[in-house]
């Protein structure tokens, strides 16, 4: 006889699953049990690694022993005509079935007490020798110079338009984040708002902010009409609302119009200076090109090679129209460098940085000053072995012009955290997290970071800030079971 057909014979197989599946519920059970008594946290792992001990404990009693009508004996010692293992066969299956149904019970149970009460309360932990309360750690740090513009609702008729007004809403973010000055909330945690009803006051305590732009886009032919609108956090107070109706050519005289707007409602009590000497101007092309950029860099976030790749084909459009674009030779540099065998493509690094390097400088050369073209050369020498130091110049001068690039952010920590500077690499993940608290690179290295310095502690209050905004992302319950067993 077969091992395999020996191992199901006497039952070491069911006896397994029977004994994880016991263990898993004796664990919740402990843990409920354990939470209610304040118990510490090594109390709760020393059982969880004395259940996860035992298991092979068990296979091996499977395997020697065999349950008789006399008791339990040695399995060498029992005749084969006169074995059981049949019968108990069949009772460890209905132990199961009981076990799984109980476990399904108590995970309904769990489930509807999370949704009906409150975030458990982190009240009394200690932190580097202090204590603080949940408020202190949960919530991040909110300034009157403060501003998350949520994605704009695309009302026109064709739903596939909704790429144009996400477009618009980031170009207006960042414009004011240009304003150094002012905190603008980063475009991840702001767009993950998108399509839902919540209340302003959550979305601000959320992200940190004290006014919040919305607004919609309808694009019709020609010609599109904006309206946005400006309030006030705390008390739902309408600022300012003003709606633009244009032909397509002007859309980025609206961009600054809207910019303008804002800074004016807000520079006399809160930044202090006319909003004409901080609003850059746009990078200008005809509407048709623009068009092309947009729908590009929203496929580009995706960061699926198939994306990348249908955005490179619409940004050689654009430039084939209009040979003077910037922006678009800055994505293509960055979309180049993402279709790499070292990123989310297939092409050799090698082949890849050279052409991005190609449009990257041409993307310089036509403006100097774009913060995109900037992250793209720092990603393009963070890809190579020695070019550490160019890497970190560029993402610090594209990070100068327009703070929120997220991407430049995180380009960098990892350029820290290679050449072995992790002070710096903690530092600006903060940052990012503090800018753009629902960023999955953002939070899931900064959890990582805490953890490896057994700092978990506050990984935990970390998580507990983003999971209600997050319910059942696979990062979060990665840097979650990360956390456990650091």
């Amino acid at each position: 006889m077969s091992l395999f057909k020996e191992l199901k014979r006497r039952n070491v197989f069911k006896v397994g699953i029977a004994y994880v599946v016991v263990a898993w519920l004796v664990a919740q059970v402990l843990q409920l049990v354990f939470e209610s008594f304040g118990t510490p946290d090594w109390a709760i792992k020393t059982v969880l690694v004395l259940l996860a001990t035992g298991l092979p404990f068990a296979l091996f009693f499977a395997w020697a022993f065999e349950l008789t009508p006399e008791g339990l004996k040695r399995e060498k010692d029992v005749e084969r005509s006169q074995s059981i293992t049949h019968k108990t066969g069949r009772l460890l299956d209905r132990t199961i079935i009981a076990i799984l149904v109980v476990a399904l019970g108590y995970f309904i149970w769990e489930s509807r007490k999370e949704q009906s009460e409150p975030l458990s309360p982190t009240a009394g932990l200690e932190i580097d020798g202090g204590t603080v309360e949940k408020n202190d750690l949960t919530s991040p740090e909110t300034t009157a110079k403060s501003i998350a513009v949520l994605p704009f609702v695309n009302m026109s008729s064709d739903a596939e338009q909704d790429y144009f007004s996400d477009g618009i809403s980031e170009e207006i973010l960042n414009s004011l984040a240009m304003v150094k000055e002012l905190k603008v909330a980063g475009r991840t945690s702001s767009f993950a708002f998108k399509g839902q009803n919540q209340d302003l006051r959550q979305i601000g305590e959320a992200l940190g902010v004290e006014h919040i732009l919305e607004g919609s886009v309808r694009k019709s032919g020609t010609t599109v009409r904006i309206t946005a609108q400006l309030i006030q956090v705390n008390d739902g107070f309408h600022l300012w609302s003003g709606t633009y109706d244009r032909e397509l050519n002007d859309i980025f005289a609206i961009q600054d119009e809207i910019a303008a707007a804002i800074l004016e409602q807000m520079k006399k009590a809160l930044i202090g200076f006319e909003p004409e000497t901080v609003v850059a101007a746009s990078a200008r092309t005809d509407s048709e090109v623009y068009d092309l950029y947009l729908l590009a860099r929203q496929r580009i976030y995706e960061r699926k090679r198939l994306s990348i790749e249908s955005a490179v084909e619409l940004l050689d459009k654009a430039i084939a129209k209009d040979p003077n674009y910037a922006p678009a030779y800055a994505q293509r540099g960055i979309a180049a460098l993402l279709l790499s065998d070292r990123n989310y493509g297939d092409t050799p690094l090698d082949e890849a940085s050279i052409q991005s390097m190609l449009y990257l400088e041409k993307a310089i050369a036509l403006d100097p000053n774009l913060a995109e073209a900037w992250a793209g050369v720092g990603l393009y020498h963070a890809n190579r072995p020695a070019g550490h130091l160019e890497g970190i110049e560029a993402l610090e001068k594209a990070l100068y012009i327009n703070p929120n690039l997220i991407d430049a952010s995180n380009w960098l920590q990892v350029i820290y955290s290679e050449t072995g500077a992790p002070a710096k690499a903690l530092a600006i993940l903060e940052d990012m997290v503090e800018r753009d608290p629902l960023y999955p690179p953002g939070y899931g290295n900064l959890i990582n970071a805490y953890n490896h310095l057994g700092q978990q502690e506050k990984s935990w209050v970390l998580l507990e800030r983003i999971k209600p905004f997050l319910p059942g992302d696979p990062q979060v319950l990665q840097s979650e079971a990360w956390t456990w067993i650091s």
